[in-house]
């Protein structure tokens, strides 16, 4: 007598697990669509094993033919062996190797050829039943190539152990681990299946290995911001560094709601919180207009990210400016019609930024040094000498950090003669600060950068001590002349 409530208790974890992937809302890229089909498969699965083991308790005895029985086997067969698949696409998308895939076409050979193999034993087993059959008794009996499915399982085994060591440090260990014992978590509940028939508890096992993977792999509540309800900067930090360690070619669209902190001191934090709502949508309509779409980041503070793998430039180029059109010129909100000042900005990954801290460097600092009236600014349209000042730009706190840590600082004394007195009576002190980069940098930028992240403090000290041990050191050669 088998036991079904096993099956009944997978039923109602993958559908419970449904209802909140959609009320979190987080089904809207390529990996959350896959982990709802993985889901999805499960539960079909579930469904035919159940279906078919109670079949067999309820109408063995007065059934006569087993055509509806082959049905709901092969139905269990074909959605069970999927999973693997299934999975191994999941693994792609969670490592962010989709682009990689479907660059090679060796690759996309490899996963579909277990699971071809699987169908091709079972559309065989029609006609010769060499994977399953029943026997006069309609009794379930396993043929000699049913264990053949079990084999191109376990190349599925070997491909996605191999493939999450290749890419091992693109997600945290606790996320490879959690994705590592998936397989052999399915190869114990294989086993554990055969040795205990009686106990259907293979898809509930298979529900929790899968619910394990969903919520520390994917975790939602650190993926998604919860009130704007688009990706969170956790979310855009995670895919910048995979884009960059993999190479991966992308398109950036940032977008700075300049005035933001005086929005928020006018609206209050729900209402600036709905605006900012207001303005992911536009952003959505802006992208999600053709075939082609980007992954939405809110980066908190008014800041907005959107990231598209397209190949087509002039898709992304038409929907950035759309979606500055859509901000430019103030919002309605409720009685108030608020103005916008906004500053956009599209580079590309890795052709603007190899790096990842310069990346955020200009990810945190662009709105300082580009235009604020809602023109989008393409990096790929400017010119070596506006580049290279972007770039300047970009990384000038490091710069002054690294400057002060090296003592890169120079000073110059420029005399001032006394016409009167016909002689030099004093001195300017300037200070340069030279970088093997960028050469002799001005003042005025360096200085700026340091009034704002407070090293001004490090260099005035700098200036003093310079400027007190030249002023002793003429003193010295002064007495010493006379």
């Amino acid at each position: 007598m088998k036991i079904l409530y096993f099956d009944l208790s997978a039923i109602f974890i993958i559908s419970i697990m449904i209802v909140v992937l959609f009320l979190r809302n987080i089904q809207g890229n390529r990996t959350n669509q896959l982990l709802l089909v993985l889901y999805v498969n499960v539960m079909i699965t579930t469904v035919f094993d159940l279906w078919s083991e109670a079949y067999n308790i309820w109408f063995l005895a007065q059934e006569t033919d087993s055509t509806f029985r082959y049905f709901l086997y092969y139905g269990y067969f074909f959605n069970r062996n999927l999973t693997p698949l299934l999975f191994q696409l999941y693994l792609c998308s969670v490592t962010d190797t989709w682009h990689i895939l479907k660059k090679h076409r060796g690759m996309q050979l490899l996963f579909a050829v277990p699971y071809t193999m699987i169908c091709l034993l079972l559309f065989s087993n029609m006609f010769c039943h060499n994977v399953f059959y029943f026997d006069q008794n309609l009794i379930y009996t396993r043929g000699p190539m049913f264990y053949g499915l079990h084999f191109c399982a376990f190349l599925y085994f070997v491909m996605g152990i191999t493939f999450l060591i290749i890419y091992r440090k693109i997600l945290s260990a606790d996320k490879i681990l959690t994705l590592i014992c998936f397989y052999p978590w399915n190869l114990i509940v294989i086993l554990i299946q055969a040795l205990i028939p009686e106990y259907l508890v293979e898809m509930f096992l298979n529900t929790i290995s899968l619910f394990l993977v969903s919520n520390i792999v994917q975790r939602p509540e650190e993926m998604i911001n919860p009130v704007i309800g688009i990706r969170s900067h956790i979310a855009y930090t995670t895919d910048m560094k995979k884009a960059l360690y993999l190479r991966k070619p992308v398109r950036v669209l940032l977008a700075r709601i300049v005035n933001y902190p005086s929005l928020l001191t006018i609206l209050g934090n729900d209402a600036c919180n709905d605006l900012m709502k207001h303005i992911s949508k536009e952003m959505k309509a802006a992208f999600h207009t053709t075939h082609d779409s980007a992954d939405l980041y809110y980066l908190e503070n008014g800041l907005f990210a959107a990231v598209s793998e397209t190949e087509e430039p002039d898709y992304y180029r038409k929907a950035a400016q759309s979606f500055s059109a859509s901000i430019h010129g103030g919002v309605q909100m409720g009685r108030l019609e608020l103005e916008m000042d906004s500053c956009l900005s599209v580079f590309r990954c890795p052709q603007d930024f190899e790096e990842y801290e310069k990346m955020m460097s200009f990810v945190n600092t662009f709105s300082s040094f580009l235009p604020t009236n809602g023109a989008v600014t393409f990096l790929e349209d400017e010119n070596d000498k506006k580049r290279f000042h972007f770039q300047l730009r970009n990384e000038i706190d490091k710069i002054v950090s690294k400057a002060i840590e090296e003592n890169r600082f120079q000073m110059y004394y420029q005399p001032i003669y006394s016409v009167s007195q016909k002689r030099f009576t004093s001195a300017e002190a300037l200070i340069r600060l030279f970088d093997e980069t960028y050469g002799f940098i001005s003042p005025e930028l360096f200085i700026t950068a340091a009034e704002k992240n407070v090293t001004i403090l490090q260099i005035g000290e700098f200036v003093l001590d310079s400027v007190c041990r030249f002023v002793g050191e003429c003193c010295r050669q002064s007495n010493t002349s006379s």
